[in-house]
């Protein structure tokens, strides 16, 4: 990695790493999408997982989050999903949810393919149509949201 970490962010991976399943509440350009490329880098170089998929809820946002993981972690290889055909050779994936929903509607992907699903703005989607996305895959899920506590309990 080319970056350090601050201490905030060391203490998330350390509690993930700990706990499983979980939910990074950061205010806006704390370094979510770094925080979680650092755990990614962590649990594949142990062996923990093979490959990931990254779910944001706009294209842009998934072109962000692919270049982040491109330019962090340049040596895994990586696809953007962005139609129903992908190659299932890579470790890193990054889709938007409504392509990964249509996917599933036309391709079997086995409920193990994936290691680790982390969703971003996880608060739009995980208790609506897209749960189906956490329910499907037996991996671990890691939410990633700005929003505070307060408002994702409503």
């Amino acid at each position: 990695m080319t970056f350090e970490l601050r201490e905030y962010q060391k203490n998330i991976i350390n509690s993930v790493l700990k706990n499983g399943n979980s939910l990074v509440i950061l205010p806006t350009g704390t370094g979510k999408t770094r925080t979680v490329i650092s755990l990614v880098d962590i649990l594949l170089r142990q062996g923990f997982i093979k490959r990931v998929l990254f779910l944001a809820d706009r294209r842009e946002l998934a072109r962000q989050a692919f270049d982040n993981f491109k330019e962090h972690l340049p040596n895994q290889s990586r696809e953007r999903i962005e139609t129903n055909n992908f190659q299932k050779d890579k470790r890193l994936y990054v889709s938007t949810y409504q392509t990964m929903m249509s996917l599933l509607k036309k391709t079997d992907i086995s409920q193990g393919f994936f290691d680790l699903i982390i969703a971003d703005e996880s608060h739009r989607s995980i208790y609506n149509y897209y749960g189906h996305l956490f329910l499907k895959f037996d991996a671990l899920k890691l939410g990633l949201t700005a929003t505070t506590i307060d408002l994702i309990d409503r």
